[in-house]
């Protein structure tokens, strides 16, 4: 797969509007619009017809990880994409995108918050890479504790009962190296999750014993 390039086509304001142009070996393949209101960017990514095809979800993810990377509205705001194009979608989870709680099946929106390069000392995001993702677990066991629990925040919620791809979808935005199963073996080593009576799904902890 050949580099994805975000190239700038208009900046009508460039505190609250962009858009790009996304092109894949000097070929444009989609454009990139982001829109922000107060503490929200709304983000459109559109890939032509040529793009949408078998590289079509490493072009959106290119796409996706530059716009992040370069942190166009700095480190407080909030990206949404209400997208119904499943290589957008695609691209969106592998980008640390979570699906909203809600949303239809044919469309699905999704939203994270920017990334922090810098974060403090103290704070538990000092584990994860630009892309929101686990980059290494903790040597102490409370760090490993407040990054787990972390995650469980971020990636369920109370009434949560799911099958194991279904908590599988839930953590690869976190995983690192994309190792899904171990990152579910320390949550529930650790007694954030757990499986529900008849085994074959899980839960958050806090909603199965409320």
């Amino acid at each position: 797969m050949a580099r994805v390039r975000l190239e700038p086509d208009i900046v009508a304001d460039a505190g609250t509007r962009r858009t790009w142009q996304v092109a894949v070996a000097g070929r444009i393949v989609g454009t990139l619009e982001g829109v922000r209101s107060g503490d929200e960017v709304r983000l459109n990514l559109a890939l032509s017809e040529d793009g949408s095809g078998a590289d079509g979800t490493q072009s959106a993810q290119g796409a996706l990880g530059q716009m992040l990377g370069q942190a166009f509205w700095g480190p407080d705001v909030e990206y949404v994409i209400d997208s119904a194009d499943p290589a957008v979608q695609q691209a969106a989870v592998a980008t640390g995108f979570l699906r909203e709680a809600g949303s239809r099946d044919d469309r699905g929106l999704w939203r994270r918050s920017a990334p922090r390069t810098k974060p403090a000392r103290d704070s538990i995001t000092r584990f994860l890479d630009g892309a929101g993702r686990i980059d290494r677990y903790p040597v102490s066991a409370a760090d490993r504790r407040e990054l787990l629990a972390w995650v469980a925040h971020r990636a369920f919620v109370p009434a949560d009962v799911l099958t194991e791809a279904e908590v599988n979808d839930r953590l690869r935005p976190y995983a690192p190296d994309g190792d899904v199963a171990v990152l579910r073996r320390y949550l529930v080593d650790h007694e954030l999750l757990e499986r529900t009576r008849s085994g074959s799904e899980y839960a958050p902890v806090a909603s199965v014993r409320s």
